[in-house]
């Protein structure tokens, strides 16, 4: 009975374990799949002068009037 029990619980450890050591693993391959890369500070700086908030707001506030001038004929 304790020999099963001890089995039982080694068995649980290797399970565990192996599961603690998948999960970094996954992360990193996930990681990887995001699109990211490194960039050059040049690229970053058009990049974020192409998206930053002022402009994008700029861009939808122009296409709701837009949408709602067309609604409206």
């Amino acid at each position: 009975m304790i020999d099963r029990q001890i089995s039982t619980i080694r068995r649980m450890m290797v399970i565990a374990g192996a599961v603690l050591m998948a999960a970094p693993l996954r992360a990193q391959s996930s990681a990887a799949d995001d699109g990211a890369r490194p960039i050059s500070l040049r690229e970053a700086v058009d990049l974020a002068q192409r998206y930053s908030p002022a402009i994008v707001s700029a861009k939808g506030l122009e296409r709701v009037g837009l949408a709602q001038r067309n609604h409206s004929q």
